[in-house]
């Protein structure tokens, strides 16, 4: 009985990202020419790319989910992505390139290339569902109602669907690091070693697809850090929790450095804007285009919520954490529950400093879909919160509920109407 709603929810998913994937023109999603590219790479060349030209910029990222790409478009023995002409009128014009009928439905094979590799996508993000209710469950084992609406929030944020339906490693990579989170509370509830390995092996799989998932690794490590073995036992967990990664995935950042000379290839990009922590943008406009892109800004980020939905976000937000205050000043939660939010709650906090790091040493660049490494923390915490506040006892209501529905309502508007404005 506990999973009869699991594949409710994604269904209600697999539809609303198929909807983002038939509805987006192709490459109107942030990097999507250039995710497509080195997918084309593997399949038609049998070899990773070395960013000998600008556009084959995701050439530094690991190839885990590029090879997924490419291994389907040979199954289905399908042409290669299209190129598409720049609009000379972007950004003033919400289009990034320029669309013709000839990827109208039906589907030649190229324009059908690319509608697979975003169902690649949306598969990966259909498994961050199951986890998020895995992960619910195991914290709130009696709370079925609560573990539905955590899997129903992560597959409703707009963003996320909207991602999910579109060519991008970050779906993979949310993938992964929300199983490294899994397994990583698995192991704090159960001290079985068989969830440290599987730990271990969800973080070397992430590495191998996008640097930003080894920020999921801080679950496993503070269970480690902060259990009650020794220290030589503690060295020994944590010794396999760093050498799985090194050996299964080390490889290819030790190309990256013999081949740039760096994991991040600054050289090799256009002119980058790292911004000193000082500069007033961080006080003007970081946090708000963060926030903005976490909900949801589409296309090539041109695409955008009125003022009046983000308003009503915060409200929501602020309400949410109003809540687990109430929560953990009502000490109602075990042992257990509190060491595992607080982990939860510190991979959120990991993956905020992560941007911040980025924008400040490498490009301005507050994009709330980084964020989402720590979907299980967003995901369970936002309803948690909500439902606390708004019900008596540390128990499910109804109301909890009413957080997912909102958001359906919004993905609904974005679909049918604010899409069909901007297209």
């Amino acid at each position: 009985m506990a999973w009869l709603p699991l594949p409710l929810v994604l269904f209600v998913f697999a539809v609303l990202a198929t909807a983002y994937n038939v509805r987006v023109p192709l490459y109107e999603a942030p990097d999507e020419a250039a995710h497509t590219r080195y997918v084309t790479s593997i399949s038609q060349q049998g070899q990773l790319p070395r960013f000998e030209v600008v556009e084959e910029y995701e050439s530094w990222q690991p190839p885990l989910y590029y090879a997924a790409g490419a291994a389907t478009l040979r199954l289905l023995s399908l042409d290669p992505p299209p190129s598409l002409e720049w609009n000379p009128y972007f950004p003033g014009q919400a289009n990034n390139y320029i669309h013709t009928s000839d990827e109208a439905f039906p589907y030649t094979e190229s324009v059908l290339a690319v509608h697979v590799l975003r169902a690649v996508s949306t598969l990966f993000s259909m498994g961050t569902i199951v986890v998020i209710y895995l992960v619910a469950g195991l914290i709130f084992p009696a709370r079925r109602l609560l573990a539905f609406a955590a899997a129903t929030t992560a597959g409703l944020i707009p963003q996320f669907a909207f991602i999910s339906g579109t060519v991008s490693n970050d779906a993979a990579a949310v993938f992964f690091a929300s199983a490294t989170a899994y397994f990583g509370l698995r192991f704090l509830h159960e001290e079985r070693k068989v969830w440290l390995i599987a730990a271990a092996l969800a973080l070397s799989l992430g590495a191998l697809t996008k640097l930003s998932a080894l920020a999921a690794g801080a679950v496993p490590v503070g269970v480690i850090l902060f259990g009650s073995w020794g220290w030589m036992t503690k060295t020994k967990y944590l010794g396999v929790l760093t050498l799985v990664p090194v050996a299964l995935a080390g490889w290819f950042y030790v190309r990256s450095l013999i081949i740039w000379g760096a994991l991040f290839p600054v050289d090799h990009f256009w002119p980058l804007n790292p911004t000193p922590i000082w500069d007033p943008a961080y006080r003007q406009n970081f946090l708000e285009r963060l926030r903005d892109s976490f909900w949801y800004t589409g296309g090539a980020l041109t695409v955008r919520l009125s003022p009046i939905l983000h308003d009503i976000l915060n409200v929501i937000s602020v309400l949410a954490v109003a809540g687990l205050i109430v929560l953990v000043r009502q000490r109602r939660l075990s042992e257990f529950q509190h060491r595992g939010l607080r982990l939860l709650l510190a991979l959120a906090v990991l993956a905020f400093v992560t941007v911040l790091y980025y924008s400040i040493s490498y490009d301005y660049q507050p994009q709330g879909r980084y964020l989402f490494v720590a979907m299980p923390a967003f995901a369970i915490l936002l309803p948690l919160g909500l439902s606390t506040l708004f019900s008596r006892r540390n128990e499910d209501s109804p109301v909890v509920l009413a957080f997912p529905g909102f958001l359906l309502t919004l993905n609904l508007y974005i679909v049918t109407t604010l899409l069909s404005r901007s297209y």
